[in-house]
């Protein structure tokens, strides 16, 4: 998830445990700011990016910083080096103890998102991911910052609630994942029912749980639905809204009417030869590690050459630029691809790999 999130999770999980100490050789405030450190630890594996983001995204990231195996190693460190700061030697044990729970609860998080964590590197680079919340959500997020007040406000005790008050609100999203995943494979029996329940997918979408986005495994790539299973979308008129938030607003239906998108995987039949030799290069091998559902995202040709451009449906959204679109490129005449990224928020600055 977001580091906002996951700095407001450390601080309130510090708070809940606050008081195990029961000679108090550390303060609330620094048990706190060490819980807060550990949920931020890490992410700082997106220093990696600039080594290479394409190593980055398919091998790197959420790797072993997130890992189980790896945690203790990452909590001693941590919560060591800040004893030592703090100039109490003596309490290293407590700091790393907060250390591991602000991480824990870091690697916790990012589970709940489609993208998942490697929670067993580097001995194994399996990547469970439960796909019940998007990267941000706010009303998860709402939960966290209201157990801090109340527990600021009124009692320390009010920090575990809010913790407790996060089990219910995941048990929704569970139920409503639940629901999306029956509906598409209803839908799938309906359009094609030769196939089987595993050629229908489900994910999280943003504003709220009971947004998601429906997919569906086709012979020339997939079908794509997002559906509002409950209520109506709010957009309060009158309001300067982006246009990209109101196009992605927009794009959801009634889950009784679920309008479909085809999206095929390797674009129009005259673009397919292209993709699919652009797909098969060397250079690409990590994407294509990553990418669960890749789909040809555009063919820039001009006077100095072609360039094929990939994405992954899981990370597309209406109105919003893609956020993961990585190709290859080869000049006028030449048959040597070279993989490049296209830079976040532009449609045509590339960036060599």
């Amino acid at each position: 998830m977001d580091p906002i999130t996951h700095g407001l999770l450390g601080a309130l999980t510090g708070r809940a445990f606050a008081g195990q100490d029961k000679e108090q050789r550390v303060s609330l405030k620094r048990l706190t700011l060490t819980c807060t450190a550990g949920a931020l630890f890490p992410d700082l594996d997106y220093l990696l990016f600039w080594v290479d983001p394409l190593e980055f995204l398919a091998y790197w990231h959420r790797g072993v910083s997130h890992s189980l195996v790896m945690l203790p190693l990452w909590a001693l460190l941590l919560g060591g080096g800040l004893a030592l700061v703090s100039r109490n030697r003596k309490s290293w044990r407590i700091y790393t103890g907060y250390a591991a729970l602000g991480i824990g609860s870091h690697i916790g998080v990012d589970l709940l998102t489609a993208y998942g964590v490697q929670l067993f590197a580097p001995l194994s680079n399996f990547r469970p991911a439960l796909s019940l919340s998007y990267v941000v959500d706010p009303y998860f997020t709402l939960i966290i910052m209201l157990g801090l007040l109340f527990s600021r406000l009124r009692k320390l005790s009010d920090a575990r609630l809010g913790l407790l008050c996060l089990i219910p609100y995941l048990c929704l999203q569970g139920a409503m994942q639940h629901q999306a995943r029956v509906l598409g494979i209803n839908q799938l029996a309906q359009q094609q029912p030769a196939a089987g329940p595993h050629c229908a997918y489900v994910f999280p979408q943003p504003f709220s749980p009971f947004h998601w986005q429906l997919l569906l495994k086709t012979d020339r790539g997939y079908l794509e639905a997002r559906v509002q299973l409950y209520g109506d979308v709010l957009i309060i008129p009158g309001l300067p809204w982006p246009r990209s938030l109101i196009t992605l607003a927009n794009s959801f239906s009634a889950a009784q009417t679920p309008r479909w998108r085809e999206r095929p995987s390797w674009g129009t039949a005259a673009q397919e030869s292209l993709a699919r030799e652009a797909w098969g290069q060397p250079g690409l091998a990590p994407f294509r590690h990553f990418a669960r559902f890749p789909i040809l995202e555009r063919i820039d040709n001009d006077a100095t050459g072609d360039c094929v451009w990939f994405t992954d449906l899981r990370y597309l959204l209406p109105g919003i630029t893609p956020f993961f679109r990585y190709g290859m490129c080869r000049t006028k005449g030449q048959h040597i691809w070279k993989p490049y990224r296209l830079k976040r928020h532009q449609q045509q600055a590339r960036q060599p790999l």
